[in-house]
């Protein structure tokens, strides 16, 4: 093997360190090493495609056990109302006949309370108008009073408007929890009705 030859062939080597410099005598090497890559290269692909082919699958059991959980979820909690029924039930199957305690009392006024409150939810309605009223305001004396120092910039403006909408959205989750509490208390009240009826 010429010495000019071993040279070339350890400049050609990708990787000293790993692999053992070949020489290329004629096209007939050259063509045998170019077949050689190619075949890697289409293993390589394979093994690409089944990477891929893999990571799909595992998607798809991603987004079925993310629905099996939501499935779970609802489940767990229609059991957990059940299990409140169950309570409520042995609750006031125990203390049938005693008078209804101060605590008690208290709740019940607080209950009422809550619910006047949801048989007009106009009043929500009504103080998100008047905060409106009061922008609208500010804005036209902004464009009365474009020049003073009391007028309200652009960024002012955006920000009152984000907190009128996050004061609305709290309004509307609050009236959500309520009414489902609400909802709770009306099946508590049906299974004392229903008791109370039974006993007489």
């Amino acid at each position: 093997l010429e010495p000019i030859v071993w040279k070339q062939a350890k400049l050609d080597n990708p990787d000293p360190e790993k692999l053992i410099p070949v020489p290329l005598i004629g096209f007939q090497e050259l063509s045998r090493r170019t077949k050689c890559q190619e075949y890697e290269t289409k293993q390589h692909q394979k093994r690409l495609e089944i990477i891929s082919d893999d990571i799909a699958e595992l998607n798809r059991n991603h987004t079925t056990t993310v629905a099996k959980i939501a499935e779970h979820k609802r489940k767990l909690l229609e059991l957990q109302h059940r299990v409140l029924k169950v309570l409520v039930h042995q609750e006031i199957t125990r203390k049938m006949g005693y008078a209804i305690q101060a605590d008690e009392e208290q709740l019940r006024i607080k209950f009422e309370a809550i619910q006047a409150e949801l048989s007009a939810p106009t009043q929500f309605k009504g103080h998100l108008k008047e905060l409106t009223s009061q922008i609208r305001m500010q804005n036209y004396q902004t464009s009365v009073f474009e020049g003073e120092r009391y007028s309200i910039d652009e960024i002012s403006k955006e920000e009152i408007r984000e907190q009128l909408l996050a004061q609305q959205e709290g309004i509307s989750l609050l009236i959500n929890i309520i009414k489902e509490d609400m909802t709770d208390l009306k099946t508590i009240e049906e299974i004392i009705n229903d008791e109370t009826t039974r006993r007489r």
